[in-house]
């Protein structure tokens, strides 16, 4: 690379890490088109048009040229985290594995342990993350085992491993970690100390996630006109299309700035939000229950579950519980004292209640497996529900 397209190689990467993808976009097609056998430039042009999603095909088509260069590791590698973020666990998997076979590769080994946790295999997620403790990514690893940690309820030992981050190059994801913890047990004004610390760093990601958390932070406190300065100030960009619809219609519904007339898209969310009907509810969950062989699990109540019994008792005990997650809707998980359900085999007690924020109107609920990562949600002793009660 001569010295010109060198300094525009560097140029395009900072714009890239500015999240000014456009601009590097425009740099870096000028540059390979100069030097198309240039490796460097052909993978950062590669990945970078996989971020910008539109271009994912021509990106991944790069990644593929590369398999036969020097550059052949970076690309297997990247190959395997798109194939891992599009769902395709089996495919991601080949791809770090045979890394691993070529080389002692710190990154497979990480990106593997993260694939483990997505399948809720636990036990070797953390195999895999303690290996990485005495390499380069051991602070990948703690902020992964911290986030396991949590993830299974294991707060205390979960704040140990954020805490021994705050003095390193990851601090800012610690600190965003550590707030949702905090947010998690109900500690809400140590969850805004570190989010609002935060949005005074250099990570725009990271300012923007805690943007998005103190969001809903206020929700749950009844801050709704706060709420609304954050969202419109930025704090939807890196919500899904439909969180941030909700989200918007939700804010201005309470603070009286909108009325229903006035939304062109009222689906069942919306609908429920402004005219709350539990007949609608039970009606929807009934829907949303039926068997679906698309589906790759079936979240559906056995067939003795009394699911109006289980809805009134359900709404009546999330007016005493935090919830477990805070977003556009809470979260509620309850522990049944019989199954309620079996999910691919495995019988399940678990009931997962989803509500419009700070209300007992419930949207929908549903059995989850009981997997660790589910069950670890819960962060106090749930009352269980008697089968028997009515």
């Amino acid at each position: 690379m001569n010295n010109q397209n060198y300094k525009l190689f560097l140029e395009a990467k900072e714009l890239i890490r500015k999240r000014k993808y456009n601009e590097a976009l425009i740099i870096l097609r000028k540059i390979y088109q100069l030097e198309p056998y240039n490796g460097s430039i052909k993978f950062e042009l590669a990945k970078l048009l996989i971020k910008m999603s539109s271009n994912k095909q021509e990106g991944k088509k790069m990644l593929f040229e590369l398999l036969n260069t020097q550059n052949r590791t970076y690309a297997m590698l990247e190959l395997g985290r798109l194939e891992a973020s599009e769902g395709n666990n089996s495919k991601a998997r080949e791809y770090f594995e045979q890394l691993l076979k070529e080389q002692i590769n710190t990154y497979a080994i990480l990106e593997l342990a993260r694939l483990e946790v997505s399948e809720g295999n636990n036990s070797k997620a953390r195999e895999y993350f303690e290996q990485l403790l005495n390499t380069k990514n051991r602070t990948y690893a703690i902020l992964e085992l911290g986030r396991l940690e949590a993830s299974e309820g294991n707060n205390a030992k979960a704040r140990e491993y954020f805490e021994q981050l705050l003095n390193t190059k990851n601090r800012t994801y610690a600190m965003l970690e550590l707030g949702r913890l905090e947010a998690s047990e109900g500690n809400n004004a140590k969850a805004r100390e570190y989010f609002e610390q935060l949005l005074n760093t250099q990570s725009l990601l990271n300012r923007i996630y805690a943007m998005q958390e103190l969001i809903f932070l206020n929700i749950k406190e009844g801050q709704y006109l706060e709420a609304y300065k954050m969202f419109e100030n930025g704090g939807y960009k890196k919500l899904e299309r439909g969180e941030s619809y909700h989200l918007d219609i939700f804010l201005k519904y309470k603070l009286g700035i909108i009325e229903y007339e006035q939304i062109s898209n009222k689906d069942y969310h919306i609908r429920q939000l402004f005219n709350y009907d539990v007949s609608s509810a039970l009606e929807h969950i009934t829907k949303h229950l039926d068997e679906d062989d698309k589906k790759i699990k079936h979240t559906v109540f056995s067939q003795d579950v009394n699911l109006e019994e289980l809805f009134n008792y359900a709404r009546e005990q999330i007016k005493y519980l935090n919830p477990i997650e805070i977003s556009t809707t809470h979260k509620y998980i309850i522990e049944c004292d019989e199954d309620i359900s079996i999910i691919d085999g495995i019988s399940t007690n678990l009931l997962k209640v989803i509500t419009i924020p700070n209300t007992d109107n419930i949207l929908t609920m549903y059995p989850i497996a009981n997997y660790k990562k589910e069950l670890g949600k819960v962060k106090q002793i749930y009352k269980k529900w008697d089968v028997n009660h009515y």
